[in-house]
């Protein structure tokens, strides 16, 4: 809790807060602190604290005048990890802490700090040197938004830091740096009779090419009377709206006048996604309306692609290999809080027949240390995820995923997907997903059930003993303005069952946040460290880092605690996250974007 300060009275800003107040405790503490401007470039804090901050040169707690309670802080023996300890609140000794904060420069800012921590826990099981109270520091901000730290700390320890804040909204590149779109025609001087009843192979090669220079490429075409109806896939574009409007421009050029509207299909792994049917005649008035975005998405017909048939194909069995770095991190080991292995995946995609895909990969680790940690696994549940260590130990050089998967629609409203193989790091097996979604509802559902078991540590085809049958039926709800909702309800890979609960909200640049928590059958006891599952998600878009067009997202899962109760399969294609972009109710949400 905040109270804003009074910059030209006397009133300070007044804040309230607690700390690891649900994680292992051993930083737990709470205060109150008031921080006050002395001038236009001096704060000064003052504050009282509990628990950690309570505990150099404490004094009896002034809360016990209400109540006896509040002057023992019960201890912490470590088996309530991962609960909040509402018991220990502003409990125990208290005591005080100040710090100043001097603006030295527009870039410069130094500190000053009375600390009430007496690092009471870093002495005595790491050996810390604590002389003094005081703690000093330094940080420089430079204009690209990295700030630079360092520190002495309690007149011993010399900490360096860098820290860089990412803001949505002002992205390091520019986007744009793409070519504009073609601008609206009013057709080509091809007779109708070139496109119809089959395409000249002319002709047809000359806008699969234009297509192509837009990042989209064709997939069939066909001419119906007046109407061509084109499948296209999606190469480049974040937005989808944006590679319909990119279509549409090309066509506008490339098809005879007398074609008078256009129904573009998109796909996703073979699969016809959503149909969107534009007139001319509309792109003609609209494309310089001030209005325009909202009026072609209104004058749009919008479709499930499963409804109608698709163009005549121009599909062909294609083969694609890319070769990129990676970083696999692991955060809070308590010997190391940053471990991480880096190095160069090469992946391969091999498609033989449409919705068919044979994918795999090889990772060789380069650098890193996630082969030192030694904490052997204590959880008493099957080790589908707190032997990782053990992967990275043993496996510098592995497959990270080696599969053959399908995907079709199997009717209106549907997806489905089947997959077999080495599915993920720790497991393979067979999996069979299903997904109900229409188009323009806020609403839908999904099922999937897998057979699984657990890989070897070498990271190849060997398997252990370990295997079990895992499966969800999931729940999606798009609140609007970019939420989303979600239950999986089922089976995880330690045989418990549960369920799983996120919300995630994607903004209109494609950044994606979210949190997740998920609570089994699996006692606290039983499951350690933690209580129960949870974690952060962040998705930030290459485009966003680069300024150019790309579907591509780099981001992370940030779990404080890796245990094995409420442990899921971790898949390539899910149908819901696979499908989303194209689908009617994200179109809605990224229209503007048509005419760019």
């Amino acid at each position: 809790m905040i109270v804003d300060e009074d910059r030209d009275g006397l009133m300070p800003s007044i804040s309230v807060g607690l700390q690891d107040f649900g994680g292992t405790g051993v930083f737990g503490a709470e205060y109150f602190a008031a921080s006050k401007h002395l001038t236009d470039r001096v704060t000064a804090t003052v504050g009282i604290g509990w628990g950690r901050l309570g505990s150099h040169n404490g004094f009896e707690n002034p809360l016990a005048i209400f109540n006896d309670s509040f002057r023992i802080r019960p201890g912490n023996t470590g088996d309530n990890t991962g609960k909040v300890s509402f018991n220990q609140f502003f409990r125990g000794d208290a005591a005080i802490f100040a710090a100043a904060d001097w603006q030295a420069t527009e870039n410069l800012r130094l500190s000053a700090e009375y600390s009430s921590d007496s690092m009471t826990p870093e002495v005595e099981n790491m050996g810390y040197d604590y002389r003094i109270p005081i703690n000093i520091g330094a940080q420089y901000r430079f204009a690209h938004g990295g700030t630079l730290g360092a520190s002495l700390l309690s007149g011993s320890t010399i900490g360096v830091s860098y820290s860089f804040t990412l803001d949505p909204e002002n992205p390091p590149s520019h986007s744009g740096r793409e070519p504009g779109p073609p601008a609206i025609g009013s057709g080509s001087t091809d007779s109708l009779q070139a496109w119809t009843p089959a395409v000249d192979p002319a002709h047809r090669a000359r806008l699969a090419a234009a297509l192509r220079d837009q990042g989209i490429a064709m997939t069939g075409i066909e001419v119906r009377g007046t109407v061509a109806v084109i499948d296209i896939d999606n190469l480049s574009w974040p937005a989808a709206a944006q590679a319909y409007g990119r279509t549409a421009a090309v066509l506008s050029v490339q098809l005879p006048h007398e074609i008078s509207a256009f129904q573009i299909r998109t796909h996703e792994r073979g699969m016809p996604i959503t149909q969107v049917t534009l007139r001319r005649s509309d792109l003609e008035d609209l494309e310089y309306a001030l209005d325009g975005s909202w009026q072609s998405y209104a004058r749009a017909g919008i479709a499930d692609a499963a409804l109608s048939p698709g163009a005549s194909p121009l599909w062909q069995s294609s083969a694609d290999l890319w070769v990129v770095p990676y970083v696999t991190p692991f955060f809070f080991d308590p010997d190391n809080p940053l471990r991480a292995d880096a190095g160069i995946a090469v992946a391969a995609d091999w498609s033989p027949f449409l919705g068919g895909y044979l994918s795999g990969a090889v990772n060789k680790k380069l650098v890193g240390n996630l082969d030192q940690a030694d904490r052997p696994s204590n959880s008493v549940l099957p080790h589908v995820r707190s032997d990782a260590w053990l992967y990275a130990k043993e496996g510098d050089f592995y497959l990270p995923y080696l599969t053959v998967s399908a995907l079709w629609r199997p009717g209106e409203d549907l997806y489905a997907r089947a997959s077999a193989g080495l599915l993920e790091r720790m497991f393979g097996g067979v999996s069979g997903e299903m997904l109900w979604a229409p188009p323009g509802e806020k609403f839908s559902f999904g099922m999937d059930l897998s057979y699984v078991k657990q890989r070897d540590f070498q990271g190849f085809l060997g398997f252990q003993d370990y295997d079990v049958v895992t499966g969800f039926l999931s729940g999606y709800y798009d609140f609007g303005g970019g939420f989303l909702g979600q239950v999986d309800v089922g089976r995880y890979l330690a045989k418990d069952w549960g369920a799983t609960f996120t919300v995630n909200r994607r903004f209109n640049n494609g950044f994606e946040f979210g949190a997740f928590a998920t609570l089994t059958d699996v006692s606290t006891d039983d499951f350690g460290e933690g209580a129960f599952d949870k974690g952060i998600m962040l998705s930030i878009p290459i485009s966003w880092i680069t300024g150019k067009p790309s579907r591509d997202h780099t981001g992370f899962l940030l779990r404080p605690i890796l245990r094995d109760g409420g442990a899921q399969l971790i898949e390539r294609d899910r149908l819901y996250a696979l499908t989303r972009p194209d689908r009617q109710e994200e179109l809605a949400s990224r229209w503007g974007q048509f005419w760019r």
